[in-house]
């Protein structure tokens, strides 16, 4: 005995299935994932024997086979075109109305043959049209007879116009992810370019900061034979020449250290390393009426980082705190493991930094320093970065600055 097979609209309101439709088909989605579910979603509410979806091509002028579903490759082979306007699919289309139709009412001898041998004896074509435009054809088949009746062409007709604004949604949607697309390459070229760019600033500036270091070093080693031989009233000249040396000496280290992009990172003893920085400052710290207290970790891993690069940043900090605390105060230096981090925290009493300030602290050429060039923190900042770690500034409660630095431990 054969079991014939109840399709859901037998079972379902024709409302029912056509609400499952829109919500299965209204997610944004590629156009071929769309055609898929759609072919997926007639197999599941009207069982058919065959499906095919059919896309118009502009270029071409015809109607070519996208998706199908049940029929033979041998089948498909001599359905992969339909030229506008013919056959029952080109019937439906200019009718702009679904069609079904019994394989026996084919008037070409030749496709009745090819369908019979697929076992089809009926047929029928959803037109997929949008705002007076062909999008394309749905084409379903049963080997029953006559098995697509008129009462259904209506709710058929409803269910083509949801196919059809899902296939026009799918369409939109491949349109914006292309232009994300172009969009991004355009935006990875212009970066390119600019990397290109800074490359060769930075080749130049490294071969400038050579020659001008160079020069430097001559003119500061002349001054300072003059300096131990001129009169006081010239000493006064000459520390002056010295000390705009030692300033350009800085500008130049500042801008090679900003070209720079070598790395050799390796296990490196923080506490050790922050000894040292502050050993540099120790007549200044004097000088300055400046107390350093230190509360470093005993038991603190070691970061695997640059230490050469580290260690300039630590001295930049320090530099940078005995600007802004002319008349003593206190510097507090802690370190601590934090997760897979080394944290190392500087905290000094002096002046706050304005809030306006804040915001900017690390951009290029920004300075609250009458005479400063404003690379120090930015340079300092991508010595971090470039080391995997973290560099922070905040101020705090009532007076003074926090400076954070995260370094990670492998």
């Amino acid at each position: 005995m054969k079991v014939e097979k109840i399709s859901e609209l037998e079972t379902k309101s024709k409302y029912s299935i056509l609400c499952d439709i829109s919500m299965e088909l209204t997610h944004p989605a590629p156009l071929e994932e769309v055609l898929e579910k759609t072919a997926d979603l007639m197999a599941k509410f009207f069982y058919p024997d065959g499906i095919r979806i059919y896309l118009w091509n502009d270029e071409e002028a015809k109607l070519k086979l996208t998706v199908s579903r049940g029929l033979s490759e041998e089948f498909l082979k001599q359905v992969q075109e339909i030229p506008l306007g013919k056959g029952y699919s080109g019937i439906a289309i200019r009718q702009g109305r679904p069609l079904g139709m019994d394989v026996s009412e084919f008037p070409d001898e030749e496709r009745k043959t090819l369908f019979r041998k697929e076992g089809i004896k009926s047929v029928l074509a959803i037109p997929l049209q949008l705002k007076g435009c062909i999008l394309g054809v749905l084409n379903v088949a049963s080997t029953r007879n006559y098995d697509f009746f008129l009462d259904k062409l209506d709710f058929l007709c409803a269910i083509g116009s949801q196919i059809s604004i899902a296939i026009d949604y799918a369409k939109l949607f491949e349109e914006k992810i292309e232009q994300e697309r172009l969009k991004a390459a355009l935006e990875l070229e212009r970066a390119l370019a600019q990397i290109g760019r800074l490359a060769a600033i930075g080749e130049i500036t490294t071969k400038i900061s050579h020659e001008f270091r160079t020069c430097l070093t001559v003119i500061g080693g002349f001054a300072r034979r003059i300096l131990k031989k001129c009169s006081p009233e010239d000493k006064k000249y000459i520390d002056i020449v010295l000390s705009e040396i030692s300033r350009l000496e800085n500008i130049v280290s500042n801008l090679t250290c900003l070209v720079e992009e070598e790395i050799y990172p390796q296990k490196t003893n923080i506490n050790q390393l922050i000894e040292d920085s502050v050993q540099l400052f120790i007549d200044q710290f004097e000088e300055k009426n400046i107390i350093v207290h230190k509360v470093l970790d005993k038991n603190l891993p070691e970061a695997f980082v640059d230490p050469r690069q580290i260690k300039h940043v630590l001295i930049f900090i320090i530099k940078n705190i005995l600007d802004v605390m002319p008349d003593g105060g206190k510097i507090l230096v802690k370190t601590k493991r934090q997760n897979n981090f080394v944290q190392i925290v500087i905290e000094d009493s002096g002046p706050q930094i304005p809030q306006e300030d804040l915001i900017r602290l690390f951009c290029s050429f920004v300075t609250g320093k009458p005479r400063g060039v404003g690379l120090g923190l930015t340079i300092a900042q991508r010595i971090i970065e470039g080391n995997k770690g973290a560099f922070s500034i905040v101020n705090k409660e009532e007076k003074g600055v926090i400076h954070q630095i995260q370094l990670p431990l492998n």
